[in-house]
This record gives structure tokens, sequence and C-alpha cells, in this order.
């Protein structure tokens, strides 16, 4: 990425909504329920996660065009002195801007927010592939499995 190129990493808006789904359907493609769910309908989903007080989504632009995204969830908890913790969701990258540093600084976005709302750990799910990128933005790999049930 030049130095000239404007950059800007800031939480979504209604408004990102077009540029944000052709990236995030790099990291899951659509399926055939994706294509039923209407542009109303997805705008609806995107206000609720906006304005919900525990979602944060972020978007990097530059020159005004979404190359990536990345989401923090924060999950009220009972342990840990009611010390919350992150989940770090949909980490994605535009294919034509990775390996320049754009997921990094999404990451540390999510890590310093979680910070921000007193969190204890964060947690994510990879790809085994992706252990080294996470491993470089100070996440660690800690042997627990995750388990997963699809409806």
């Amino acid at each position: 990425m030049s130095d000239f190129m404007v950059e800007e990493l800031k939480e979504v808006r209604e408004q990102d909504l077009e540029q944000v789904l052709p990236v995030l359907y790099q990291l899951s493609p659509q399926k055939e329920e994706d294509k039923n769910v209407s542009q109303d309908e997805l705008r609806k989903i995107l206000a609720k996660i906006i304005s919900d007080d525990n979602y944060f989504m972020y978007v990097l632009e530059v020159e005004g065009n979404i190359v990536g995204i990345g989401s923090l969830l924060i999950q009220l908890n009972l342990s840990h002195g009611g010390k919350p913790y992150g989940h770090i969701e949909n980490v994605v990258v535009d294919n034509l801007n990775r390996k320049n540093g754009t997921g990094k600084k999404i990451v540390a976005k999510l890590i310093e927010k979680a910070k921000e709302k007193g969190c204890y750990k964060i947690v994510l799910a990879c790809e085994a592939n992706n252990i080294p990128f996470y491993e470089k933005s100070g996440l660690n790999e800690t042997g627990e499995v995750e388990m997963r049930l699809d409806f």
C-alpha cells in the first residue's frame, strides 16, 4: 500500500453494506440461503449489529473502498471477576489487498477495543493455515478444540 493512499479504519456504517458483502463472501462463499435474504433484510441486520453495545464491526477503507473487515463480540461473564471476554469473528481482507498489513491492522483494532471494554481474553476460531497470521498479532494457540453444530 502506498504512503499516498488515504486509509481509514472505522466502525461499519449502514451505507457500507454494498461494499461489505463482496469482501465477506470471500471468507464464507455465498450460499443459496444467502441469496434468499433481501437487501432490505440485510440492512436491518446490519442496523442491529451497529446498535448492539456488545458487537463491533470494523472496516478498513483505502481510497473509499472497503478492503477488509473484522468483528468483535463481547461475551458477558459471571466468572473472572465479572470481566467479559471477546470473540473475534469474520476477519477477512479482499484478495487483492492481502499480505500488506491490512489484516493485522484490523486485528489490532479488535484487540484494542476488547481491552477498552475490559475483556480478560479474546478467543477466535480459524483454519490451521491462519494460525501464523494470528500469532503475529499476539494470539496463541491453546490446544483447545473448537466444536460446532450447524443447523
